[in-house]
């Protein structure tokens, strides 16, 4: 069997949004951001 490897995730549980610049507290990313880490290579 091949271990799949595992999902690079910013996050680090701390989901919270600064009202004014609209970055995460946590990840220091925004929503948008933060709604596409899936998509990006693990140098990014």
């Amino acid at each position: 069997m091949t271990k799949r490897k595992p999902d690079l995730s910013p996050c680090v549980g701390v989901c919270l949004l600064e009202p004014k610049s609209r970055y995460c507290y946590g990840c220091t990313r925004t929503l948008p951001e933060i709604g596409q880490w899936h998509k990006k290579s693990d140098a990014e």
